[in-house]
């Protein structure tokens, strides 16, 4: 999917993507413009989600406007072992790539593949009043700053303006007694979300998990409290029957529907659907409330950052096209991507910067390899506690995949 190939089927597409997007671009490109180059210099951008094609097409364009030396080239990657694909062309094949995007769960694998050049070029601009706490804890390996954060996805409780405010715990939501609400009318449900996900059902036990350690060699992973864990179970629990909840596709669909339609109070979303919400409905967001009785939530967080690969043969232009799609053209990321953009200073959207601030604030799902069996195991007790299964029954299953991660 290179570029050069690509150009004349997208010409027409380019043209509408470049009319719509913030001007205020062709006046950075600052990394570009301090590139002191005397040959032509060609920069391959390697990732694997088809949702950033737009933006990397949008910035290869803007940048080589101010540089016409540089050509970025990005490639859509299928490799399902998408990293180890990165190492073994940069190896074996002679065929690296300069810079690629990787989710935060890659970092431990990219790291020990020897395949993350530091991040330390920028040190002005990667900080956390511009990328929050997460979005550079999430970038950083062994407390080294290695990736350029572009995206995020996290989750917040979402409010409809018209009948809620923001709330601290799931008792200031009602379920029957409904006077607590500035209006009643249109209102179909209270309180409706997808309970299928992980990101909008972890924040319940986040701070009752703990994750020790700085790589899956160093791991300690434990259940810190217990009791305080099965309390936040069975709360999770019952809001299938005290809301009216179900995990069927069709319904969830129909909650989606629902508050787009301005017709549901309160809802979990991931940020990306916060993004995409219709602006016709006039909603907030807070952080996710407390189940309530003594208990706390946090959301959990990942981060997509663009990374300089060691491998490279120009490291001060791939640094500068790093920098190009973390920063320098952000502002056209959400709209060129439909994801929540990591650089947190672009949007004068007073609802997208408390978005940011709730990212900035989360838990950064852990990046040892092999992680996931913990977070899968996760998934699968709470559908089993979902559909009724006793939460001591479920826990206890769960219980015993951590064990093995527990020194």
């Amino acid at each position: 999917m290179k570029i050069l190939k690509r150009f004349a089927a997208l010409a027409l597409s380019v043209v509408t993507i470049f009319s719509t997007v913030g001007c205020s671009d062709s006046q950075t490109g600052l990394a570009a413009k301090s590139l002191e180059l005397e040959k032509e210099v060609t920069v391959k951008v390697w990732y694997n989600d088809d949702a950033y094609t737009k933006y990397l097409d949008y910035v290869a364009k803007q940048f080589n406007v101010t540089n016409e030396l540089v050509t970025i080239e990005p490639e859509l990657i299928s490799e399902s072992n998408y990293i180890q694909y990165i190492y073994d062309q940069s190896i074996r094949n002679d065929n690296a790539c300069d810079v690629y995007l990787c989710s935060s769960d890659s970092v431990e694998e990219a790291y020990l593949l020897g395949l993350m050049l530091e991040n330390n070029e920028y040190d002005k601009i990667y900080t956390e009043d511009i990328y929050g706490k997460a979005g550079l804890e999430a970038s950083s390996y062994n407390n080294v700053l290695y990736g350029y954060p572009v995206t995020y996805e996290t989750s917040a409780l979402v409010y409809n303006k018209i009948y809620a405010d923001a709330v601290t715990s799931f008792d200031e939501i009602p379920a029957s007694d409904l006077s607590g609400l500035k209006t009643t009318d249109n209102l179909a449900m209270t309180f409706a979300y997808d309970a299928s996900r992980l990101l909008t059902n972890y924040p319940f036990a986040s701070k009752y998990i703990s994750f020790e350690g700085d790589s899956m060699d160093t791991a300690n992973i434990y259940i810190n409290n217990e009791e305080a864990l099965k309390k936040a179970l069975t709360e999770y629990q019952g809001l299938k029957a005290e809301y009216g909840l179900s995990t069927d596709e069709d319904k969830l669909n129909e909650y989606q529907s629902l508050f787009t339609e301005g017709r549901v109070a309160y809802s979990i979303m991931t940020a990306s659907q916060i993004e995409n919400l219709d602006t016709s409905v006039k909603y907030g967001v807070c952080a996710i409330p407390s189940l309530g009785d003594g208990l706390e939530s946090q959301a959990l967080s990942t981060t997509t950052m663009a990374v300089v690969n060691p491998y490279s043969k120009e490291y001060d232009v791939a640094r500068a096209v790093a920098k190009a799609i973390s920063y320098d053209y952000a502002s056209n990321v959400t709209l060129l991507s439909n994801l929540a953009c990591a650089r947190g200073d672009v949007s004068k959207d007073s609802v997208i910067k408390s978005l940011h601030k709730i990212y900035s604030e989360s838990i950064v799902k852990p990046k040892y390899a092999g992680i996931d069996e913990i977070y899968a195991q996760y998934e699968i007790m709470l559908h089993k506690i979902w559909n009724g299964e006793s939460v001591d029954t479920a826990y206890d299953t769960f219980a015993k995949v951590v064990e093995k991660y527990t020194k």
